[in-house]
């Protein structure tokens, strides 16, 4: 199966692997809503690559593991495993909600803007997951 070009098993090893729900991740890879191989130049001058738009701002820190620009803009593998990641360690600095909005930013304004819109997207996620199994 695959979701916004993601095969699931990529999906669900990050989930495993940085202890993230699934459906987190895929509520967050719906919000940003990036493709494959896109590269989207922010005004302050970086770059979100990918389908997860993980910021180059991150690079410096990326690069250390062995992973590249061009993995994250097209690989979309790397690119939900490092989002993920980042995810996690957002998660880990917050409460909750406020945690998935560290993916986005810090500001607390930017930051709660953002986590209601992941939550919308869970929410609803959610809710066809309940009337499907129904």
């Amino acid at each position: 199966m695959i979701f916004h070009d993601v095969p699931l098993e990529c999906i669900n090893h990050a989930a495993e692997m940085f202890h993230v729900p699934a459906t987190i991740i895929i509520a967050v890879m719906k919000i940003e809503n990036g493709l494959n191989g896109a590269a989207i130049k922010n005004k302050n001058g970086t770059y979100d690559l990918g389908v997860m738009q993980v910021n180059t701002s991150w690079l410096k820190q990326i690069e250390k593991t062995g992973i590249t620009r061009e993995q994250l803009q097209y690989d979309p593998c790397v690119n939900v495993h490092t989002a993920t990641w980042i995810l996690a360690k957002g998660l880990a600095k917050g409460d909750g909600w406020q945690g998935v909005g560290n993916y986005h930013s810090a500001t607390p304004v930017h930051n709660k803007k953002y986590r209601q819109k992941v939550k919308m997207a869970y929410d609803k996620m959610q809710l066809a997951l309940h009337k499907d199994s129904l």
